[in-house]
Order: structure tokens, then sequence, then C-alpha cells
């Protein structure tokens, strides 16, 4: 998964969906407003999610598939004992460039 966070308190995440032998993979899109609540913590919560598959555009997230905490509020914690390393709630994540 990678999550962009914005300077306008708006964040994209891209979650990676394989392909299967089924059919081709593609991304979940989850885009939200989060806000600083300390040095090492805060809080998220998404608006909208989208599926695109591999090789079309994006539509709506699927009613029926697995919920993605829509309109929940999210409280992290992140520490970063390592660069580019940092954990966020028990989860690694390397920073990419």
């Amino acid at each position: 998964m990678i999550v962009h966070f914005m300077p306008d308190d708006t964040f994209e995440s891209r979650l990676a969906i394989p392909p299967t032998p089924q059919g081709g993979g593609g991304f979940i899109v989850t885009t939200g407003r989060y806000r600083i609540t300390g040095p090492d913590t805060y809080d998220s919560i998404a608006d909208q999610a989208l599926m695109c598959p591999a090789g079309m555009g994006c539509g709506p997230y699927p009613p029926g598939a697995p919920s993605l905490g829509l309109g929940q509020m999210l409280h992290s914690i992140s520490r970063c004992p390592e660069r580019p390393m940092m954990t966020v709630n028990g989860m690694t994540w390397y920073r990419q460039q």
C-alpha cells in the first residue's frame, strides 16, 4: 500500500491487487482527510473508495466488497526507528522515492 499525504490535509492510498487466474489486477484507491494530533500520531477518515481494474478506468467500490472503514475515524501511531522505515499501528512501512 502506498499513502500520499498532501499539504491540504487530504490523503490518497493505493492498495495493489495482484492478477488472478480469473482476471487482471488493479488498485483500490481510497481518499480522505487527515489531521496531525501529535509528534507521532494522526487521525484520518476515508471519504471515498474506488476500484481501478488494470487497463480500465476507476469506478465506485462495489457494494458488498470488504469494508474499508469509510466514514470511520482511524487513530494512527507512527514511529520512525530507522529511516526510511516507519511503523504505523504495528505495521512496518518503507519510504519510496
